[in-house]
């Protein structure tokens, strides 16, 4: 049997939200992206692409009443080898089964699962597993990187490097303080850093690649959106702000400077 060449990494985006329309604006205004209607069973679903390359989509939770309470949020899948597999390894880390396996035929079979400290993320085995996506193929409107702010960071750390072989490279912030860089092998995958303060919930942010993170910001807070990090600089490295979306998603864009080597 061949080997799945994504295992460990992030490979795919959802944002569930309570407003599918009000989401579907916001983005493709805000980022340039075009959704595609796609059948995926009694929940109704739209493909997020940029020039018709697919990264993502949107569940629209506001059509299903069991899901009528959830927030708004963004979700990353991560490829496993057996979804099935890959939950019961979950529980066994301390983990939690918050949807169990499924399938979604002609694409594969996922899970939704959460961490020891509460952030959610999905488990995924693809159907037809491909060649993740190179650092220098992303294209402006993609995620382009995952960041996960938890309230435990070495039991962040030590779960999801269980749950899929991640090893680490660390930083020191401007702060002092250590952020965990996640690596599929040689690949980064995301960050591990501790919340930013107190009352926040663990949970995973998404990256999307901007041209201007100060052009895009504006524009985002003129659409609906709310300021939840100003626009920063990352020394040799790019600028960021975090934002809510108008249902309340959170998430982040991302500007690569001159020097940076990757997003």
């Amino acid at each position: 049997m061949a080997t799945n060449p994504s295992l460990g990494h992030i490979v795919w985006y959802d944002l569930m939200t309570q407003d599918a329309e009000k989401s579907k604006s916001f983005y493709t205004e805000l980022l340039g992206l075009q959704t595609m209607p796609v059948d995926m069973g009694p929940t109704p679903y739209s493909m997020l692409a940029v020039d018709g390359d697919p990264f993502g989509g949107i569940v629209d939770m506001g059509a299903v009443p069991e899901m009528a309470e959830i927030p708004s949020h963004w979700m990353c899948y991560i490829e496993v080898e057996d979804v099935a597999a890959a939950a019961a390894k979950c529980s066994e880390l301390g983990g939690k089964v918050m949807k169990e396996p499924d399938e979604i035929p002609g694409y594969g079979k996922f899970a939704v699962l959460e961490d020891p400290t509460g952030g959610f993320f999905a488990a995924w085995t693809s159907a037809e597993p491909k060649e993740p996506r190179a650092p220098e193929a992303f294209k402006p409107g993609m995620v382009c990187w995952n960041e996960l702010k938890t309230t435990d960071v070495d039991a962040a750390r030590k779960f999801y490097q269980a749950m899929h072989g991640w090893n680490e490279d660390e930083m020191t912030m401007g702060d002092g303080s250590t952020y965990y860089v996640q690596k599929a092998g040689d690949r980064g995958q995301g960050g591990i850093m501790q919340v930013p303060m107190e009352g926040i919930p663990s949970h995973w942010c998404q990256y999307f690649m901007v041209p201007s993170v100060d052009e895009v910001n504006q524009r985002a807070l003129d659409m609906g959106g709310a300021q939840l990090k100003e626009p920063t600089d990352i020394p040799g490295m790019g600028r960021f702000s975090v934002l809510s979306d108008p249902t309340h998603a959170v998430f982040a864009i991302y500007e690569i400077t001159a020097s940076s080597e990757e997003c």
